[in-house]
């Protein structure tokens, strides 16, 4: 299949918003944006009727972030995009529910590979490996080979991710490293088991910039996100469009971040 090419070619992210290379060139963008996708279930109500499933929804959020990914992909100054896709406390959920969600990342995994790997992007899975089903396991870790030394924007895709869940395991694992009575354990070996613990031997930096769809406002234990900035998307997920994250990177280039001092950073 060629390339679409002349008047029918799709634009851009820059020719359709070009209000953002100037911000781009001003280092006004965030490096690490994290998206909370909220909203699925309400949607498919809504949209579907009440008798809609809650994986109607999930597919079609599914759909619409693949779409998002394709444009943010394009912000080569945007480093790392994370996704929350499926929290620890997410297993409360129905069977039904639990079950259809994993059976949609078994196939979605695969789904956003040749997009990632057109763009030399690299998936890393943030979370637990060991209570997903094993064809989930297989997609993580089949995706995370494929392009594993790829070096474009990276991918990583939260599943079974929580900041207590990581807090615990961070501790559990100190605590099985055998040192003498009375040791002090040194801030940088602290430092060195969170970091890795956290995003599972890739270094990760922290997130900027934190988007959550359907117009809720907290993080619900989002990791990694001390000092990330929030911007709240009115639509759920299925609705957002590109325009919506849009709005929030302008938005997250005129604000000050103090990170807890005095000197303010873009």
């Amino acid at each position: 299949m060629t390339a679409i090419e002349g008047p029918s070619a799709p634009k851009t992210i820059y020719e359709r918003f070009s209000f953002l290379r100037p911000i781009e060139a001003r280092g006004q963008m965030p490096n690490h944006v994290a998206i909370i996708m909220d909203g699925n279930r309400t949607w498919a109500k809504k949209t579907l009727g009440e008798t809609a499933k809650p994986i109607d929804g999930h597919q079609k959020g599914m759909e619409n972030i693949i779409e998002i990914l394709r444009d943010l992909r394009q912000i080569k100054t945007i480093k790392y995009v994370t996704l929350w896709a499926f929290s620890t406390e997410n297993w409360n959920r129905t069977p039904e529910e639990v079950a259809d969600l994993m059976r949609l990342f078994e196939k979605g995994i695969p789904a956003m590979l040749p997009d990632i790997q057109t763009a030399n992007g690299r998936f890393v899975h943030l979370g637990r490996k060991d209570r997903v089903p094993q064809a989930v396991r297989d997609a993580i870790e089949a995706a995370e080979a494929e392009t594993a030394q790829n070096t474009g924007q990276v991918v990583c895709l939260g599943i079974d991710y929580g900041a207590e869940d990581q807090e615990l395991r961070a501790m559990e694992k100190l605590l099985a490293i055998e040192l003498p009575k009375g040791t002090e354990i040194a801030p940088e070996l602290l430092k060195r088991l969170n970091d890795t613990h956290l995003a599972d031997g890739t270094n990760i930096p922290p997130i900027d910039l934190v988007f959550r769809t359907s117009g809720q406002q907290r993080l619900s234990g989002l990791p990694n996100a001390d000092y990330a900035e929030l911007c709240t998307i009115a639509a759920c997920l299925p609705d957002a469009t590109i325009g919506d994250f849009v709005n929030g990177l302008v938005n997250y280039s005129g604000r000050e971040r103090r990170f807890g001092g005095n000197c303010a950073t873009k």
